[in-house]
């Protein structure tokens, strides 16, 4: 029996030695669905029963919980051992030279030190929009956006200069994003799981679901052009498991891919919905869904929230499971639908029934199949 603390902060602590306490909080739930029985979730928050007593009824005997702070307690998301080592591993540095050696990047993907090259990157750029991103960031944090304008700006000049005097960075263009896919190896099995995340306009994860093995197949050659990234990934020291992100654009009325975007050397929320995935029959297909709190009815408790969910909620085949315990800052929502369309169409549903404003669907959760 371990106990265990769960860092989603981990990048913030490996590069920057920062922790986010309110980003570990937000998502202590997932190892109470995802976690070892036998095994405890380190946490000061309290859960109540209700919630509880729901999830042991969906997903049966969950992890215990304790508020011991012992010295022994192991980080659940990242390791945070051989930090050398895991540095190197989940740098978007070491991604991006992988990419561009391996030409599965973008052709004005660079490396760049200093705002002088970031300069001459955009005079022989033919796009208005850019994106600047730190080797340590992730999702969507530590990422910087501009045009022209914005760089002519003498604060946000200052601003770059600043970040290059901690590291280099990489410059790429804005591009019209489609579909982004997160590709996770098993690396001793030889197996992978495909994922289609949906992520906003700031690259922030917003939810996905993992792709039957019919619409897998349909990404065999993407996945294998990845190969030689997996094995460079080995040779430099990865066990376990590691998950590619890849995205598809469109440029100029054609269909194209990035297929080297980041590696993530860590648990992910890719894992997570690969779990939550073996809950749905083979007959459907789950999504999970994180809806801003802020947009959604304000609910006493959970029996208000799946008295609103109505015939939507799980009826042990299909339907609405609720993940994340009331007062978090986002609403998870695991939906099961016989096919993706009944899943896009579903979701719409279901965002009408618990928003303040019935506004549209936001863009990222509206997939294409």
């Amino acid at each position: 029996m371990s106990s265990y603390r769960i860092n989603i902060d981990y990048e913030s602590q490996l590069f920057l030695n920062q922790p986010k306490p309110s980003w570990n909080s937000e998502y202590e739930y997932l190892f109470l669905i995802m976690g070892n029985r036998g095994d405890k979730l380190y946490s000061e928050n309290t859960f109540s029963g209700e919630y509880l007593n729901y999830l042991e009824t969906i997903f049966g005997e969950l992890p215990g919980i304790t508020s011991e702070n012992d010295p022994e307690i192991k980080n659940w998301w990242g390791a945070l051992k051989d930090l050398v080592l895991e540095r190197k591993l989940n740098s978007k540095i070491t991604s991006s030279e992988l990419a561009i050696e391996h030409c599965l990047a973008h052709s004005e993907t660079a490396i760049v030190k200093n705002l002088a090259q970031v300069k001459e990157r955009i005079l022989k750029s033919k796009y208005k929009s850019w994106i600047l991103k730190r080797g340590s960031g992730s999702s969507g944090v530590g990422q910087y956006l501009f045009d022209t304008e914005k760089l002519q700006q003498m604060k946000f000049q200052n601003e770059l200069e600043k970040l290059f005097l901690e590291e280099e960075m990489i410059f790429d263009p804005c591009l019209k994003r489609i579909m982004d896919i997160g590709v996770t190896f098993d690396l001793e099995k030889k197996t992978h799981f495909l994922i289609h995340n949906f992520n906003d306009q700031k690259g922030a994860f917003c939810g996905g679901y993992k792709l039957p093995a019919a619409m897998s197949a349909r990404y065999s050659e993407l996945v294998n052009s990845l190969g030689p990234i997996v094995e460079a990934y080995k040779e430099i020291g990865a066990t376990g498991h590691l998950e590619i992100d890849t995205f598809s654009y469109l440029e100029e009325g054609e269909l194209k891919w990035y297929r080297l975007c980041e590696v993530n050397y860590r648990k992910t929320m890719g894992t997570f919905i690969n779990h939550l995935s073996s809950f749905s029959s083979e007959a459907a297909i789950g999504g999970w869904f994180l809806f801003p709190s802020k947009k959604m009815k304000s609910f006493s408790d959970l029996e208000q929230l799946k008295s609103c969910l109505g015939t939507d909620l799980y009826n042990g085949e299909r339907g609405v499971i609720i993940t994340s315990p009331l007062g978090n800052h986002f609403l998870g929502l695991y939906l099961m639908a016989p096919h993706l369309k009944d899943l896009q169409f579903t979701i719409h549903q279901i965002w009408k029934k618990l928003t303040i404003k019935k506004g549209p669907l936001p863009s990222q959760f509206q997939f294409y199949f």
